[in-house]
């Protein structure tokens, strides 16, 4: 029997050797059509430029890859023409806008595509290390979620329309009261005159807007949201997944913070042939594990903080089992929706 199967075996084995061949011959001479679905200047469009300047070489044969915006509807236009209308050959992928993930979930007729269909590639950065944060003024005597969930009286805090603060009752229990209707630059003015006790902001924003206030120790970080990870800016700060106060508080909570975990993903459309999505995913691994790319996105001042494909694939795909409350509560809390 063994001697009868020798030649099958190496039959297979040359044929899979010949598709491997032929896959990376694909790409020789090509173009690669990398559409972004917002308008340039966006933070989804540095990124996306900065990943091509390294992506080329990584890609066998080194085809030319080229940027194209494509906004409009809040990133459906660029994903419904990925799904529907782009080259299956691996010729054309697209940065999708991170909320439109959830659109089809969520019953979006607009969105005529399903997430879970894509080839999914990675993405350049997440907000594991840019969280968005819930902060109190620190006179206030709460210096730990546990302190804040046993309040007496409820504190005020002022809101933009943020889910994440919406979910801060019943998510996480804290004994606090929402002020909607602000303008984001008057929360501001609010927060800074103590006419509300917290807010939340993004880390980012909460460095380059409140830094008076963060050098006096005048605010309180209670919690992170964003990834299932605490920042290495904050590693003492729980994540709000931490502190779910039930399975369905923590099922919220992830399917929520979904965009934030895969902020810039990138996709090729159903139906590329194996071989030639297995190259590109490939390809932008090693492009973001390149010293290169490192050094540029942080010459940049942006984050270094990639997820590669098999990762985004798996959260992407997990998204698709949320259950009908979970689904029903975030349009409750997002009806327009994202954050």
């Amino acid at each position: 029997m063994k001697l009868m199967s020798w030649p099958c075996g190496v039959a297979c084995l040359l044929s899979l050797a010949t598709t491997q061949v032929a896959a990376q011959d694909f790409y020789n001479g090509k173009i690669v059509r990398f559409n972004v679905t917002s308008a340039a200047g966006t933070s989804y469009d540095t990124f996306a430029r900065t990943t091509v300047r390294h992506l080329e070489r990584h890609i066998p044969g080194k085809p030319r890859v080229i940027v194209q915006n494509m906004p409009g509807a809040g990133g459906l236009v660029g994903t419904n023409h990925l799904y529907n209308i782009a080259e299956r050959d691996g010729t054309a992928l697209t940065m999708i806008n991170r909320n439109a993930i959830l659109q089809p979930i969520v019953g979006n007729k607009q969105a005529r595509f399903k997430s879970a269909d894509f080839y999914w590639l990675g993405t350049p950065a997440t907000y594991r290390d840019e969280p968005y944060v819930f902060v109190l003024h620190a006179s206030k005597p709460y210096k730990t979620a546990a302190e804040l969930r046993k309040a007496p009286t409820p504190l005020s805090i002022g809101n933009s329309g943020s889910v994440m603060v919406r979910l801060l009752n019943e998510a996480l229990g804290f004994n606090v009261k929402i002020v909607e209707g602000y303008e984001k630059t008057a929360l501001d003015l609010a927060f800074e005159r103590g006419e509300v006790d917290g807010i939340g902001v993004g880390y980012t924003n909460l460095n380059a807007r409140f830094q008076p206030l963060l050098d006096k120790k005048a605010i309180t970080v209670l919690v992170q949201f964003g990834s299932e990870e605490r920042s290495p800016a904050l590693p003492d700060i729980p994540t709000a997944r931490e502190l779910a106060i039930s399975p369905t508080a923590r099922a919220l909570l992830e399917f929520i913070e979904a965009p934030l975990s895969i902020a810039y993903p990138i996709a090729l459309p159903p139906g590329v042939p194996a071989d030639r999505a297995a190259i590109m995913r490939k390809a932008f691994q090693t492009a973001w594990e390149d010293p290169g790319y490192k050094a540029d996105i942080e010459k940049q001042r942006l984050s270094y903080s990639p997820k590669f494909g098999e990762r985004v694939q798996a959260e992407v795909e997990s998204l698709s089992s949320a259950t009908k409350e979970v689904i029903d509560r975030y349009l409750e809390l997002a009806p327009s929706g994202g954050d």
